[in-house]
């Protein structure tokens, strides 16, 4: 499969609700248009904790629980772009809406654009030229720079914090964040 050819069919998906009420709980529902109804899945997250899966493509919702007290306001976060089945995110911004992940074969999704593959496959978007017309002493001239054929040597981000270090703990922990879902 190219690199820049992922499965779309899945994606990862972040989920995270905000609130003081620590009774409150986010699940995810499988929708039934046909029949009207919404059926609960076994994905649940409590405020301030992420709830990550793969969800095959499909039509969901989140519903927003309590397990006691009502009233009080909440905020969902989420991020469901990228291809499903990354090695690695390497960046997952405070708020959800950044999500940069690796995959087995190089290549680097962001939001689900493909960015670049770190071993040179499928690069050619990176590829660029400029000519420059200048005068000189009354004459014209040109000068042309090009890039192409690009490989990478390093990938660094400055703002990779001890935050993302957890997230990466959670996501390789959950015995249920495989195959389990996605969504379009």
């Amino acid at each position: 499969m190219a690199s820049d050819q992922l499965d779309v069919k899945q994606n990862f998906n972040l989920y995270r609700i905000l609130s003081g009420n620590e009774d409150y709980i986010l699940q995810l529902y499988v929708v039934d248009y046909e029949n009207g109804l919404a059926y609960p899945t076994e994905f649940t997250t409590s405020p301030g904790k992420l709830m990550l899966i793969n969800i095959p493509a499909g039509d969901y919702a989140l519903g927003v629980l309590s397990k006691g007290t009502l009233g009080d306001s909440y905020t969902i976060q989420m991020n469901a772009s990228n291809p499903a089945n990354f090695n690695e995110a390497l960046y997952i911004s405070q708020d959800l809406t950044k999500f940069v992940a690796k995959y087995s074969d190089g290549s680097l999704y962001s939001n689900g654009q493909y960015v670049l593959n770190v071993n040179g496959i499928n690069n050619e978007h990176l590829n660029w030229e400029r000519k420059y017309y200048f005068s000189y002493n009354g004459g014209y001239s040109q000068r042309t720079h090009s890039l192409s054929d690009i490989k990478i040597s390093s990938i660094s981000s400055r703002f990779l914090t001890l935050p993302i270090m957890q997230v990466l703990i959670l996501h390789y922990g959950i015995s249920r964040c495989g195959d389990a879902f996605h969504i379009p």
